[in-house]
């Protein structure tokens, strides 16, 4: 009886130092295992699909590091979800008015090009105008066919002038309302997007995918705060910049440091 309670007090002992060693186990010690949580079937993206540009974006960190962080899991703590809300609709709504707005600008050009036509032409026409009407003035201005024909040029050039003023008008009041709903996306769109968080290390909820390069570096940034690094990049070519600049192509230095800092090593 001895024999087995030692036995049994061992195993707990044992296991109570397991445990405590899980518990105050060092970070990044071990890969963070994530797994697959929601997908939203309105980004229209597999699981297949989804989980590779999670792999793609673990490998970020560790073809940098050299170290296995991050791995999947079915049964991981960390768990990645692809939500669906107002975000979506938002950016659904600026590339439409950022289309109409690219239609508008190009209208906008065609009719400044043919007002640029149409001043030309009545200044040509004026200019003839003033040479046969001074060929008159200086003449017997005895015949009537010429006096007609002037008076209808006069005419023309009138009606012309007053159309030309009309489509001047029209397009001053397009260009300054295109500069304003300009201004009002402008406004709209530099808001800044949240894109995807990360709330500790148990879950990451991503909102907005470009299904370009961009989605794996969401992915790895989003890991980077889920492992532990807290801050954000000062350096704005940072892969754990505040938001992710343009053509990222990587891992930078700080990335490395705040990384490094986070894991203990």
């Amino acid at each position: 009886m001895k024999f087995i309670s030692s036995i049994i007090t061992f195993f707990c002992f044992f296991f109570v130092v397991f445990l405590l060693y899980q518990f105050f186990l060092p970070p990044c010690t071990k890969p963070l295992a994530y797994s697959i949580g929601t997908i939203d079937p309105r980004h229209n993206i597999s699981e297949e699909r989804f989980r590779t540009l999670l792999e793609r974006g673990e490998a970020v960190w560790e073809a940098s590091l050299q170290k296995d962080l991050f791995s999947y899991s079915s049964r991981g703590t960390l768990t990645v979800n692809l939500l669906f809300d107002e975000r979506q609709e938002m950016r659904s709504v600026l590339k439409e008015k950022e289309q109409s707005l690219d239609a508008k600008e190009k209208a906008i050009q065609n009719e400044r090009e043919t007002i640029s036509r149409l001043r030309k032409e009545l200044f040509e026409k004026e200019t003839i105008f003033k040479e046969a009407l001074d060929l008159w003035n200086k003449g017997p201005r005895t015949s009537r066919q010429t006096f007609n024909k002037l008076k209808q040029n006069e005419r023309e050039l009138a009606d012309l002038s007053t159309y030309l003023n009309k489509r001047i008008d029209e397009y001053n009041k397009t260009v300054r309302d295109f500069n304003l709903a300009v201004t009002n996306f402008n406004h709209n769109a530099g808001e800044e997007e949240q894109a995807g968080e990360a709330r500790g290390g148990n879950v990451i909820n991503l909102y907005l995918l470009d299904k370009n390069e961009d989605d794996v570096y969401l992915v790895a940034h989003e890991l980077g705060h889920a492992i532990g690094i807290a801050e954000h990049a000062t350096t704005s070519h940072s892969l754990m910049y505040y938001r992710l600049p343009e053509n990222i192509t990587g891992v930078s230095d700080e990335d490395v440091r705040l990384m490094k800092k986070a894991c203990l090593f």
